[in-house]
């Protein structure tokens, strides 16, 4: 779960998120599906004082996706899944804008702590939260989990 850790009342147009870090505490391996992807039983522990910041800037216009980083370990292409969250979410709401998407990182990278998929689901919630929840709860699992 992200926490909301400010809001720009100015436009409302940027909202930052806390992304927090999760550790699996178990892991089974149930399936492989269609897509490659495994079915999972997990038990899973946030790490609330492990957590990345996320700031989505979102204005009007054209379509266009752009991500900065803390860090330099991270693509800021559109094989980010920050990227490919924000261009998902985007068409499942039937909408345009200009987002930039800042990330501070302070979850390792590819330490297995979930750093990536929190941060994806940080740009989730800030767009819906912009485009007055347009997109429901479970179409935004169900893109979160067709991220990987």
């Amino acid at each position: 779960m992200t926490r909301v850790i400010r809001a720009s009342r100015r436009a409302q147009s940027a909202l930052g998120l806390r992304a927090p870090a999760k550790v699996n505490l178990t892991l089974e391996v149930i399936e492989r599906l269609p897509n490659g992807y495994h079915a999972i039983r997990s038990v899973m522990m946030r790490l609330p004082n492990l957590a990345d910041l996320v700031r989505v800037d979102v204005r009007a216009g054209p379509t266009d996706i752009r991500i900065r980083s803390s860090s330099a370990t991270i693509p800021v292409d559109d094989t980010n899944i920050c990227h490919r969250a924000a261009r998902q979410y985007l068409e499942r709401a039937g909408e345009t804008a200009r987002v930039v998407i800042d990330i501070t990182k302070k979850i390792p990278v590819a330490a297995g702590l979930g750093g990536g998929s929190s941060d994806a689901a940080a740009v989730l919630l800030a767009l819906n939260r912009h485009f007055g929840q347009r997109v429901a709860k479970r179409a935004l699992v169900e893109i979160g989990a067709a991220l990987g």
